[in-house]
Order: structure tokens, then sequence, then C-alpha cells
């Protein structure tokens, strides 16, 4: 499985456009798809916030160990993506 986004964030860090592009189950790929609607928006300390209860209500079922391995990929990527750019409360990213 491998999930690329493409984030533009501005002013006080909310997303306001996301796209995806990946590989992997049906799970995977349409909780990103899920993910990246909800996140558009959304202050980013909202987003790393959200955990695998925020998943199970996205996707409307509760989530075994392994699905939920799937339905989060999407958002660790965002997660790596945030941390590998260094953004912080005071950083705009374009």
């Amino acid at each position: 499985m491998s999930v690329s986004q493409n984030l533009h964030i501005v002013g006080r860090l909310v997303v306001e456009t996301v796209r995806f592009t990946g590989e992997g189950c049906t799970l995977s790929q349409a909780t990103a798809s899920l993910l990246t609607e909800q996140m558009i928006d959304t202050p980013v300390t909202d987003i790393v916030g959200w955990d695998s209860e925020t998943l199970e209500d996205l996707v409307g079922m509760e989530l075994t160990p392994s699905r939920l391995k799937c339905a989060e990929l999407a958002l660790v990527a965002f997660r790596a993506a945030l941390e590998e750019h260094e953004i912080s409360d005071d950083t705009s990213v374009v």
C-alpha cells in the first residue's frame, strides 16, 4: 500500500487543498478519499488529533486492528508530511 498527498496549507495552518494518489486495498483508498474531503478547511492541529474513533465514524463501521492499519494510511502519510516539512503553528506551507 502507498499513499501520496499534495497539501496546500496557508495562514493559520488550515488545509486549503489536499489530493491523494495511492494503491492499496479498497478500505485504504476509500478512507483516503473521505479523509481528504474532511481535511479541507480544517486546522492542522485538529487533523493531527484525529484517531481511530474519528476513522470509524468517518467510514461508518467498527474497524479491527488489521483494517485500522489500512484505514489510517492516509492519516499516517499526512502526519509524516508535517514532520518532514517541520510544520509548526507558526509555519505556512504553499
